[in-house]
């Protein structure tokens, strides 16, 4: 390959050097190309890098947040107390993860986001209750946003996001809620998760905050979730699960506020990451009631790509957390169970690459392809 480039582009300036002449060019018949018609080798594709969040405890049994930059993990704490990273998203050169730690000295979780491996503490901490996460991160231009909750004084999460770490409440803290994704789309706001139906209902409405207004995508008459958001042009998609009439948990997807179920029949399933390519919709998630199984589904139930299949893994909590596609490629990133632990993991065409200490529990959740 190399020696046809540089025969092509001797060529080539032997051709320019004749034109600045005023001399005639004959044509060459250069018989390392096909047809003499020039150089159509195309130049070798750019190597992709994936980025995957995670986090792996420790032999101390704390919860070491992290991510992989292909298979290569960088630690973002010292594992001296539990943190966890969910989401990552890269700009430039450029890293950015979300997830939450603990506050030194106690158990409270501080909302937390990590830029190149230097923590920004989100959350205020210590005034209300015992967890607070950022659960999904997204930076346009010089912007950087991220999508959580934090916990109130009556113990009830209030839904929100952080736009340079100023914190944008989506709900008033009267009724449970939750943050689980955010989309920035132009100048507009997109964000995924869930509200109580009422103030003492366990009962939880799927919908999502355009620039902080709700759109509900459930009558509350079930449980219902929001897990993940994505805007192409005018549609806006979310995927999240709702539990039918019978009590079952169906992953589904909506596409503009219409439900599209990716599951049916006595079957549990969940629906947790989004993507869009061209016509074609991914959902990524688990599938199962006692043999569950990592996996997605790529437009309607009868697609469902397994990921883990049971002569290769063990039965357990798998999951699909995170789903890319980059050209041609599908990229998911979740956890599966082997040797009775639970094993990060990403895919690339349904190929497993392992992420993470084989000694030691890990798991992995967002992934960013560059």
């Amino acid at each position: 390959m190399k020696n046809k480039q540089l025969l092509a582009t001797a060529f080539c300036v032997i051709a320019l050097l004749v034109i600045l002449q005023g001399c005639k060019k004959s044509s060459v018949d250069d018989n390392n190309n096909n047809g003499g018609g020039g150089n159509t080798n195309p130049p070798p594709p750019t190597a992709k890098i994936v980025y995957v969040a995670g986090m792996e405890i420790n032999s101390g049994g704390k919860n070491v947040a992290m991510y992989w930059k292909n298979d290569t993990a960088v630690k973002l704490t010292d594992g001296s107390r539990d943190a966890v990273a969910r989401s990552v998203f890269v700009s430039g050169n450029d890293v950015y993860v979300s997830g939450y730690q603990d506050k030194a000295g106690s158990v409270l979780n501080i909302a937390t986001y990590w830029k190149n491996g230097v923590a920004y503490s989100l959350s205020i901490t210590g005034t209300g209750g015992t967890f607070d996460a950022a659960n999904s991160i997204f930076v346009s231009g010089d912007d950087v946003y991220a999508a959580g909750f934090e916990r109130a004084a009556n113990g009830n999460d209030v839904a929100k996001y952080w736009k340079n770490g100023t914190p944008v409440n989506l709900t008033d803290g009267s009724k449970d809620a939750d943050a689980q994704s955010i989309f920035i789309s132009g100048s507009d706001v997109y964000v995924a998760g869930s509200e109580a139906k009422t103030v003492t209902s366990s009962t939880s409405i799927a919908k999502y905050w355009k620039n902080g207004v709700a759109v509900a995508l459930t009558d509350g008459s079930t449980d219902a979730s929001a897990m993940s958001v994505v805007v192409v042009g005018t549609d806006v998609y979310v995927a999240g699960t709702v539990n039918d009439i019978t009590g079952y948990a169906k992953a589904v997807y909506w596409k503009n506020g219409t439900q599209v179920s990716l599951s049916a029949g006595s079957q549990n399933s969940y629906g947790f990451a989004l993507a869009i390519s061209g016509s074609d919709i991914y959902v990524g998630g688990r599938n199962g009631n006692t043999s569950i199984v990592s996996g997605y589904w790529k437009n309607n139930f009868s697609n469902f790509i397994n990921l883990a299949p049971a002569a290769t893994y063990e039965a357990g909590e798998e999951t699909v957390g995170g789903i890319v596609v980059s050209g041609t490629d599908v990229y998911a990133a979740g956890s599966f169970k082997m040797g009775g632990k639970s094993r990060a993991v990403y895919w690339k065409n349904n190929i497993p690459v392992h992420l993470g200490n084989i000694g030691l529990h890990n798991s992995a959740g967002g992934i960013f392809v560059k």
